[in-house]
């Protein structure tokens, strides 16, 4: 699976509800460095989200937390995330735009040899 179908799955699964936002834009964050311009303005967003979250434990990393601390890290993951949703969402929707459009204009490769 190439990146850029990596992407869109990413992106879909989170306009449809089913990945956590911030795992999403973490998920995103890593797999935008395989794509051509990693640095592209696309990604504003995807990057912008991750820096203000990065100090947010998510996963496995939640269970090396205490109950304190962890109620007062979601508490601010919930205010911050109501915050940027809508912006998420038309990210994820241009990075369905975007690269479902790549892998329809390039077609695959044929070796006639």
């Amino acid at each position: 699976m190439t990146t850029d179908v990596k992407l869109v799955k990413v992106a879909r699964s989170m306009l449809d509800g089913k990945t956590d936002l911030l795992i999403g834009v973490r998920q995103i964050n890593r797999l935008r460095a395989g794509v051509r311009d990693p640095d592209a303005e696309i990604f504003d967003t995807i990057r912008g989200v991750e820096s203000e979250t990065d100090d947010l434990p998510i996963g496995a990393e939640r269970s090396l937390w205490s109950v304190d601390a962890l109620a007062e890290k979601d508490a601010i993951r919930d205010r911050y995330i109501e915050e940027v949703r809508d912006a998420i969402l038309m990210t994820c929707q241009k990075i369905i735009e975007e690269f479902t459009q790549r892998d329809i204009a390039v077609p695959p490769t044929v070796d006639h040899e």
